[in-house]
């Protein structure tokens, strides 16, 4: 053997003993933590903690916890994991990236398990979870546990959840106001609230996230606050698939979800086709005061709508390395809608009783088509939560919309008029937002972040006027001009959560820089503005103990005004009103301060609110005789003045069987509304309420019954009054299956009617 051979034996037998020793050349660290019961806050003795490898999912070791919920896992090679904490009755916990660096120990805290059904021979134990759950910052509803909403929208959803009302018509509005900002897995859509929640199927939510008071992180448009919706995603490892079919009077739906797990990737697949029907009697008062005289219209009929819409979405997750991940993700549907209806129509002006009688045919249909593409990177610094991230999607919206209104001589079938209106355009965004998350103590840290937005909106408005004595539908000049609107939004903010003792503040800011730009391109007319603004928020939480703790929190956010209300010229929308927006309006600027409290009630709670808004430059459509034509009414777009908020929520969760399950809510607020245009006092006041019940009983057959009513009073705006109503809803739904071992199989079915 030559002395080179020797040593290179030599070298490879010390690296062999190296490699043989514990802890040699590969430094080993400890990991520790408490499992708890997530509702009841105490720690849950003899649960299983188990390690698992990353990407491959080996398992590595394991432990039981103490009296105290504690586990230590020592002996752990540096690397990247993830652990699964289990117990008999409860669900499994997955706490992803975990990472040990040599010896230093890692620390992962309180780990809390959720109660569930569990099968024993000859016994059954069930802990259902609420429906609507607190967090320190939102509400969170948990859709799965509506039947009602199984065949619905995310509208039906909504309906008895504290700080929302629906109305007859399907229109949301949080704490009064429709003002609030709708996202989807936490990013923005281009459709406006209502119409983000009445296009999305209930089937394929996860849970709704109800945020009243955002932080300064958060985009701060829409005065009243956000709704996020989470959609459902792969879940635990390997593959797995969700099919879901349903149906009740008002329509149907299906839906289907597919993904897979295999090594450093994960990938999903699904989509889902709705179509559902309503049918509805309207009447509308109003009234329009000027000088010498008053001009009242009585507005009653009847009305339907028929909407169909479809999506599909996919998305892939890579684990580049132990600290490093991206994603990508996409979403492509459509819509399609149609309304009809008829009305008969009073109109009068005092003094003078001059009058008018006629009958009135409207029917509208939009179509819309999107994709929606993202693209996430994530980066960890360490393992304890010091990380960057970047995301960056863009949004196509593609619409069409066209509306007739027909008006009719109270006897016979002779036409007196009509208009018919034409707008279709698209509209665009494209965001890239960059976020810095430092760690300062176990539960202090420092979020910062860069936030860029750019918006684009076109419409081609095309008005035509029938002509009674051709019988065609002419172009009406003044009222066809297509238009842009232009935005530009660039924003940096900061958060700084800090905690002692049982108390916890977390104050925040952010700043804006933005342009606005709207043209009407066939006059080369443009109006541009520039502005800067500034939002600050801020939080605070005192745990009580035992699931108790109370909250108070303060933000300020603002409301843009939308394309509708920019439009510079007149559009007339039938024979007997027009309305043209304002591009000089200002946004409206809304202060918000709130404060509330939890107390578990056995295996539910109780929870209340007190809110206080003001809303400062509110912007409305506001009526008018219109110049020249009494029988005429002219809507125009104006900086009304102030309003104000102010209201208390209450809720309970009760549970008091494992069959009978109630959820009950209330909130009462006075609303006012302060200011002057044109020389007229538009001040309006009004105390009003709203309450929902929604009772859930569950049968030995595993069939469930659900009753559920709501009742809202009376609102008020600068410019008019809506009635409180009441509605009822019964859900009946069944599991094809009822035991454990078929658990698999009943997510594949659902059975409403």
């Amino acid at each position: 053997m030559d002395r080179r051979t020797a040593c290179w034996a030599l070298v490879v037998c010390l690296a062999g003993i190296a490699a043989a020793q514990p802890g040699a050349g590969q430094r080993a660290g400890t990991i520790t933590g408490h499992v708890f019961d997530a509702v009841h806050a105490v720690p849950i003795e003899y649960a299983n903690v188990v390690l698992y490898s990353l990407p491959d999912s080996a398992q590595v070791t394991g432990a039981v916890t103490d009296k105290k919920g504690a586990f230590r896992l020592a002996g752990v090679k540096s690397g990247r994991y993830y652990i699964e904490a289990s117990f008999i009755g409860y669900g499994d916990k997955v706490v992803k990236e975990v990472e040990v660096a040599g010896t230093a120990p890692v620390e992962l805290g309180r780990i809390d398990l959720q109660q569930k059904t569990v099968p024993v021979p000859g016994v059954e134990v069930t802990a259902e979870r609420p429906i609507v759950s607190y967090e320190v910052d939102k509400k969170v509803v948990d859709v799965s546990r509506l039947p009602g909403a199984a065949s619905g929208t995310a509208v039906d959803a909504l309906r008895n959840v504290p700080s929302l009302r629906v109305d007859i018509e399907d229109n949301v509005t949080l704490r009064g106001s429709s003002n609030f900002k709708v996202l989807i897995d936490g990013k923005p859509t281009l459709l406006g609230p209502s119409e983000v929640l009445k296009q999305t199927a209930a089937v394929m939510i996860d849970k709704i996230e109800i945020i009243t008071n955002p932080s300064a992180k958060y985009e701060p448009d829409g005065d009243a606050g956000i709704i996020n919706i989470v959609l459902k995603r792969r879940k635990g490892r390997g593959a797995s698939a969700l099919v879901n079919a349903s149906a009740d009077p008002r329509g149907a739906s299906g839906s289907t979800l597919l993904s897979l797990r295999r090594g450093i990737a994960s990938m999903y697949a699904g989509g889902s086709v709705l179509g559902f029907k309503s049918d509805w009697n309207h009447r509308y008062d109003s009234r329009i005061f000027v000088v010498d005289d008053t001009f009242l219209t009585v507005d009653s009929g009847i009305g339907r709508g028929d909407r169909k819409l479809g999506d599909a979405r996919a998305g892939l997750e890579l684990s580049l390395g132990p600290r490093d991940k991206v994603g990508f993700s996409g979403r492509l549907g459509g819509s399609n809608g149609f309304t009809w209806g008829g009305s008969d129509v009073i109109e009068q002006h005092t003094p003078g009783d001059s009058s008018r009688h006629y009958r009135t045919d409207f029917s509208s249909r939009s179509t819309r088509s999107f994709y929606f593409v993202t693209a996430d990177y994530e980066h960890l610094f360490d393992t304890t939560g010091h990380k960057f991230i970047a995301t960056a999607y863009v949004v196509d919206n593609e619409a069409g919309y066209t509306s007739s209104h027909v008006d009719f001589a109270l006897t016979g079938t002779d036409t007196t008029g009509g208009r018919r209106t034409d707008k279709p355009g698209p509209t665009r965004r494209a965001t890239l937002d960059l976020g810095y998350t430092l760690p300062t103590g176990k539960k202090d840290k420092l979020e910062a972040g860069f936030q860029s937005r750019l918006e684009g909106t076109g419409q081609d408005y095309r008005i035509y006027q029938y002509d009674t004595t051709a019988r065609t539908w002419d172009l009406d000049a003044r009222s066809s001009h297509p238009y842009v609107t232009e935005q530009q939004i660039y924003s940096l903010y900061a958060t700084y959560t800090w905690n002692w003792r049982k108390l916890g503040i977390q104050p925040g800011i952010r700043g804006e820089y933005g342009t606005r730009l709207v043209k009407v391109t066939d006059t080369d007319s443009a109006w541009p503005l520039r502005r800067w603004d500034y939002f600050p928020s801020l939080h605070a939480s005192y745990d009580l103990g035992s699931g108790r703790q109370v909250m108070a929190s303060y933000s300020r956010r603002i409301d843009r005004p939308d394309m509708s209300y920019l439009r510079p010229f007149e559009v007339w929308s039938d024979e007997h009103s027009a309305d043209v927006g304002n591009p000089e309006l200002k946004p409206s600027y809304t202060n918000s301060w709130e404060a509330g409290g939890e107390l578990p009630l056995g295996a539910g709670y109780l929870s209340s609110e007190v809110y206080h808004r003001v809303k400062s430059d509110l912007f409305q459509w506001v009526p008018a005789m219109y110049t020249g034509d009494t029988s005429a009414v002219l809507y125009t777009a104006q900086n009304v003045g102030r309003d104000y908020s102010t209201g208390v929520e209450l809720s309970a969760n009760l549970m008091p069987y494992k069959w009978l399950s109630a959820y009950l809510a209330g909130d009462i607020y006075y609303y006012c509304e302060e200011g002057k245009l044109f020389g007229q006092d538009l001040s309006r006041r009004i105390l009003t309420w709203s309450s929902s019940a929604n009772v859930s009983v569950t049968a030995r057959t595993n069939t469930q019954f659900a009753l559920s009513g709501y009742f809202t009073g009376p609102t008020v705006s600068a410019t008019g009054r809506a009635d409180g109503w009441l509605s009822t809803d019964f859900a009946v739904k069944q599991s094809l299956l009822k035991t454990e071992k078929s658990k698999a199989a009943n997510r594949l079915f659902g059975i409403v009617v």
